[in-house]
């Protein structure tokens, strides 16, 4: 059964502002809340040592202008018995380039 996944307007200003272009913001959206709705379970199953037990980490990998960044998306599963997981903070990491 799949979640239900409400991203936060924080977290779409935060991925708007990374300055993203391919993909564009939307589809990084648009992946993460697919990947959740269908592997919500898996995440929450594997949650983050250093936050509570509401929250977990969901961590994106992309590569953009010739260099991997790291999106780490903080994902509250409160509502789990409704199967909604909320989407509320996100953190970017750019990497070196390759």
């Amino acid at each position: 059964m799949a979640w239900w996944i409400n991203i936060t307007p924080r977290v779409v200003r935060g991925i708007e502002s990374f300055g993203f272009s391919d993909p564009p913001p939307d589809k990084i959206l648009e992946f993460v809340e697919h990947y959740l709705s269908q592997y919500g379970d898996a995440c929450a199953a594997n949650r983050w040592r250093a936050c509570p037990d509401d929250f977990f980490v969901y961590t994106h990998i992309l590569l953009h202008g010739g260099r991997l960044h790291t999106l780490e998306f903080i994902v509250d599963d409160t509502s789990k018995e409704v199967r909604v997981l909320h989407v509320a903070w996100v953190e970017h990491y750019p990497g070196d380039p390759l």
